[in-house]
């Protein structure tokens, strides 16, 4: 199917954007009020730099506001569509629970660090992220029947743990990025945008393709709503609640594109972020030495003296060159 045939379900989600953004922006301001008289409030590191103090008590879980009212508004949209196009209607559902599940994990995560002190051991996180990493790429292969190639290469049936892999990563990659007020609310919008262009530049996008760019649409909307509330400085924190789920959507959805390379371009600043920190620990544990003063990598240049804004509009400015590379290498291959 064409992208022109498609052009019904990009109208309902434009049209669908300044609800979302509204939405998402009434729901936090909702939960800022909540969130206040709950026994349990934002709680910081004891390794990030000293002025993170001032952010003790701040409301935290705010990712609700924005994963509920795009996971709805993604449903709404696949209800309008199930009459003439079942698979776009899949693709919107299955894009709207990978964002329930995920954000489900960080829910508990966020409550027990609240009131227990401590989350979810890391090692069960990721058996939880692997699972829905591997039920959604089920889903791509089994029921959607798409490739299973990443670029060029065939995986066969590699595809599945390698699609649930690069899932867990990226939702990962997302979760450590999210230290800063603004830094990776900003950084989505971009990105998810972005994704969104894809489908329009490249030629004989899919039903699939399509419904993701949707979807991309509208989580772009609902981030917008959250973004003046979690900006510097922020009134509510997203949480593993809002970043654990915003990694796995936009993999999933570069995966219904069948763009995952792409991905890895678009979302580079995350993976460098989560580069970082696997280089430090595995410095730490072998030679009992630091490559980095501290990780995530924006903390060390809060250290060395750079302000809030200056590390969030610098990695927001990286985050749209980024962007820019992988529009242009989609415009190559529409070409080609």
């Amino acid at each position: 199917m064409s992208i022109g045939n498609s052009d019904p379900l990009l109208k309902i989600a434009a049209c669908a954007f300044i609800p979302a953004v509204a939405i998402s922006a009434c729901l936090c301001a909702i939960w800022i009020r909540v969130a206040k008289v709950l026994p349990w409030r934002k709680d910081v590191r004891e390794d990030v730099p000293e002025r993170h103090r001032a952010k003790v008590g701040t409301p935290t879980m705010g990712g609700l506001a924005f994963i509920a009212s795009s996971a709805l508004t993604c449903a709404l949209i696949a209800i309008i569509v199930r009459g003439y196009d079942a698979p776009q209607s899949d693709a919107l559902l299955l894009l709207a629970s990978t964002l329930i599940l995920f954000s489900a994990l960080g829910a508990i995560d966020d409550v027990w660090k609240g009131i227990k002190g401590r989350g979810i051991k890391a090692r069960y996180k990721l058996l939880w992220q692997m699972a829905c990493g591997l039920f959604v790429t089920l889903i791509l292969r089994h029921e959607f029947g798409l490739p299973t190639t990443i670029g060029v290469n065939e995986l066969g049936v590699a595809y599945l743990p390698v699609g649930a892999l690069l899932i867990t990563a990226s939702s990962n990659a997302v979760n450590l990025t999210d230290g800063l007020d603004g830094l990776v609310c900003g950084m989505s919008i971009v990105s998810l945008l972005t994704l969104a262009a894809v489908p329009v530049i490249l030629k004989g996008a899919s039903p699939y393709a399509v419904a993701a760019a949707g979807a991309c649409i509208v989580l772009a909307g609902a981030l917008i709503g959250f973004l003046p509330f979690n900006i510097h400085p922020a009134k509510v924190f997203m949480g593993d609640t809002g970043s654990l789920p915003l990694g796995a959507f936009m993999c999933a959805a570069a995966m219904l594109m069948k763009v995952e390379l792409l991905w890895l371009l678009i979302g580079l600043v995350f993976f460098i972020e989560m580069l970082t920190v696997v280089i430090q620990v595995v410095s730490y544990k072998t030679t009992r030495k630091r490559v980095f003063p501290i990780t995530p990598i924006h903390h060390s240049f809060e250290q060395i003296g750079w302000s809030e804004w200056r590390i969030v509009l610098t990695f927001w400015a990286c985050t749209a060159f980024c962007a820019m590379c992988a529009i242009s290498i989609a415009a190559l291959a529409w070409r080609v």
